[in-house]
C-alpha cells in the first residue's frame, strides 16, 4: 500500500501526531482509550479508531465519548494489520503512534514530552538517516518502565527489533514511504516483521528514557504467544537466513526463562521488594 510523504513541518510549528487505535469488540477498554488521548496537551495530534464492526456496544461508547480530535470509522476488516494499514492511509500526521484500544497514553503530558526529544533532532525525517523512536512503556499492572535505556541508543542488532514495545514508538511517516505498510499476511507478528524490515532498509531505532505508553499484557499477541513466536521466527528465517532462525528462538526461549525465574521470584520477594530490586537491576545495567 503506497504511502505519501507529508512535507516537512517547519521547527517553529507542532508536527502534527496521527494516533491510531484499532479496535473490535472493545467496550471494556476503549473509554480509557479516548479519554488519555484527549486529554494530551501536545496541541497537534489526531485520533483515528478504526472499528472492526463491533457487537459489544464499542460504536456506541466511542460515539458518547466523541472529542475535536477524534475521527471514527466502523466497517468489518481483515484483521489488526489490514485495519492499522487503512489508518495509515487516513492519516494526516508528519508522525504515527499506534495505540491498541486496551493501552492509554502514560500521562497527559506524554505526547509532548516525547515529542520534545524530537525537536532536538533536525535529521529524523531526512532520508538520509531516517530512524524511529521507541520509547519505555509501563504496563497496566506494573509500577515501573519495562524499559529503561540511555538517551540515543540505537537499537542495532535486527533481532532485538522483538524487544521494543510497538505501542510505545513514533513512526515518521517517510518510514512507510520506504519499506511499505503492514504485511497482512501475519495474524500476530507483522509489526515485528515491519520493525525488522524497517533495520534490514537501514532505519534505526533511537531509544528515549520517557514513558510514552501503558499496555495491556492481555492482547491478542500475549494470549496466542505460541503463533506470535512461530510467525516472527518465520519472518526472521524469510529475511536473515536459518542460522538467524535458530538464534532468534534462543533468544526468544531466554527471554521467556527469565520471565518464568522473574515470577518465581515475585512471588518468593514479595511485590514491593520485587519491584526495588528489579528497578535496580535495570538501572545498574543501563547507567
Amino acid at each position: 500500500m503506497p504511502v505519501e510523504t507529508a512535507p516537512i513541518i517547519p521547527t517553529t510549528e507542532k508536527p502534527l501526531v496521527s494516533v491510531i487505535t484499532v479496535v473490535r469488540n472493545g467496550a471494556a477498554h476503549i473509554a480509557d482509550n479516548l479519554a488519555s488521548v484527549a486529554e494530551q496537551d501536545y496541541p497537534a495530534i489526531e485520533h483515528l479508531v478504526l472499528d472492526g464492526a463491533s457487537t459489544d456496544g464499542t460504536q456506541e461508547l466511542v460515539r458518547v465519548r466523541a472529542h475535536p480530535r477524534l475521527r471514527f470509522t466502523s466497517e468489518p476488516d481483515d484483521g489488526i494489520y489490514h485495519a492499522m494499514n487503512k489508518g495509515i492511509a487516513q492519516a494526516k500526521g508528519v508522525y504515527m503512534v499506534f495505540l491498541n484500544s486496551d493501552d492509554t497514553f502514560a500521562s497527559s503530558q506524554a505526547v509532548s514530552l516525547a515529542m520534545a526529544r524530537l525537536s532536538g533532532d533536525a535529521t529524523n525525517l531526512s532520508e538520509e538517516s531516517l530512524h524511529c523512536f521507541a520509547y519505555a512503556p509501563f504496563s497496566r499492572t506494573s509500577p515501573m518502565p519495562a524499559l529503561i535505556a540511555r538517551p540515543q541508543v540505537h537499537v542495532r542488532d535486527p533481532l532485538s527489533v522483538h524487544t521494543i514495545c510497538h505501542q510505545g514508538t513514533i513512526f515518521p511517516r517517510q518510514v512507510f514511504a520506504r519499506v511499505g505498510t503492514y504485511d497482512e499476511g501475519f495474524r500476530l507478528a507483522g509489526d515485528f516483521e515491519h520493525r525488522l524490515r524497517c533495520h534490514l532498509a537501514g532505519i534505526s531505532f533511537v531509544c528515549h528514557p520517557v514513558v510514552l505508553v501503558r499496555f495491556c499484557l492481555d492482547g491478542a499477541t500475549e494470549r496466542q504467544m505460541a503463533r506470535s513466536f512461530a510467525e516472527s521466527e518465520h519472518a526472521v528465517r524469510a529475511s536473515c537466513g536459518a542460522w538467524a532462525g535458530w538464534r532468534f528462538r534462543a533468544l526468544f526461549w531466554r527471554a521467556r526463562l527469565r520471565k518464568m525465574l522473574g515470577a518465581m521470584a515475585k512471588t518468593i520477594l514479595g511485590g514491593g521488594a520485587y519491584a526495588w530490586l528489579r528497578s535496580w537491576s535495570l538501572r545498574r545495567r543501563h547507567g
